[in-house]
């Protein structure tokens, strides 16, 4: 749902592609701002907390308002992969590719970009070429948009035709 982002006078309260809110530090360690960009009405909401999660929770409060408001479901924090990522800079060319082999189509899919800088880091462009084709391989079974999927979506009531 929310992600904070550690900024120097900041932090942001992203989810997704979208800044939703911020909590700014306190200069004295007493009293913490917050703003919230979206919310049920269309006005930001401003205001102040004597912590610094009080002032995260206010701004996660309103964001669930407005998703709400918007008959918006909450999605799910992506899981971290930068240890995973961490872990194949230092393995071993042995080791590297037998994670490669072993590695799930949709992790690879989520990390292939990283994975792949790794490889040729290390001159292993054969991995660079087999993330790559695995990937697109990936993407080959997912169904196109055509009209003829609209018979299996379901019709809208009552809207202008």
């Amino acid at each position: 749902m929310i992600v904070w982002k550690e900024e120097q006078h900041r932090i942001l309260a992203v989810c997704g592609d979208i800044d939703v809110g911020a909590v700014f530090r306190s200069t004295t360690g007493r009293y913490f701002r917050y703003r919230v960009w979206v919310g049920p009405t269309r006005n930001p909401a401003d205001g102040g907390a004597s912590s610094e999660e009080k002032a995260k929770q206010a701004v996660a409060d309103r964001f669930a308002k407005f998703l709400a408001a918007a008959k918006l479901q909450p999605v799910p924090v992506p899981p971290d992969d930068m240890p995973l990522i961490e872990i194949l800079a230092k393995a071993t060319k042995e080791e590297r590719q037998d994670w490669l082999l072993r590695c799930p189509l949709m992790l690879l899919a989520r990390i292939g970009a990283q994975a792949s800088e790794i490889f040729a880091q290390h001159g292993e462009h054969w991995a660079v070429s087999y993330i790559a084709a695995q990937v697109a391989k990936l993407h080959e079974k997912r169904p196109a948009w055509t009209p003829d999927l609209e018979q299996y979506m379901p019709q809208a009531k009552g809207g202008a035709a």
